[in-house]
């Protein structure tokens, strides 16, 4: 994006003053130059995603197109639409669980330069030391597996520091009996997060 007269990028001003984009940064990496720019508004990008590229198509009776875009792209779009939801839920969430998931300060995605590794979770305490990388997999009906725990991992001899963090399986559906991993959340207990 463009720089404006007072130095800063049009993404930056629509995320500081009109609150229209967030700005994301790896984990741990306040000053990081990887920024990744999402529309702010959950329904709003439901509509740059879903609406707005079939208008045409509802104009002109041809709504089983726009359905059919839909059924397609419903999967991957929700995937990514949850990870903030499950970010802020398990922050939230903290102060309730069990140690060391009660130290953490700051929850939030990592991801490379090159873009060959990223992690959907990285909870951190003070001084952004990694106390929980963690993996939503937010499937229809498939559960967290083997497979995915040890994708995850791998995050720990990526992450700076991370070589000590647990493992935190976040699902929809749950996981396999036996996965291992440290810590398991689904659905209900994100909804807890919000409850008094």
């Amino acid at each position: 994006m463009e720089g404006t007269c007072d130095g800063r990028s049009a993404g930056e001003i629509l995320a500081e003053v009109v609150n229209v984009l967030a700005v994301d940064v790896p984990a741990g990496d306040k000053g990081s130059r990887l920024k990744r720019y999402r529309v702010a508004d959950p329904y709003l990008r439901f509509w740059f995603r879903f609406v707005e590229p079939q208008l045409r198509n509802i104009e002109v009776g041809r709504s089983d197109l726009a359905l059919t875009a839909f059924s397609n792209g419903w999967s991957a779009w929700r995937g990514k639409a949850i990870e903030p939801v499950v970010r802020e839920g398990m922050l939230r969430l903290a102060p309730r669980l069990d140690p060391p998931f009660d130290s953490i300060e700051s929850v939030g995605g990592w991801w490379n330069r090159r873009g060959e590794h990223e992690y959907d979770i990285v909870g951190s305490a003070r001084g952004s030391i990694p106390i929980a990388l963690g993996s939503i997999k937010w499937r229809e009906r498939a559960t967290f597996g083997a497979n995915d725990l040890a994708s995850l991992a791998e995050g720990r001899e990526v992450i700076p520091k991370a070589g000590g963090a647990r493992l935190v399986a976040i699902t929809r559906r749950g996981a396999v009996s036996g996965v291992g991993a440290d810590l398991v959340l689904d659905a209900a207990d994100l909804l807890s997060a919000w409850q008094l």
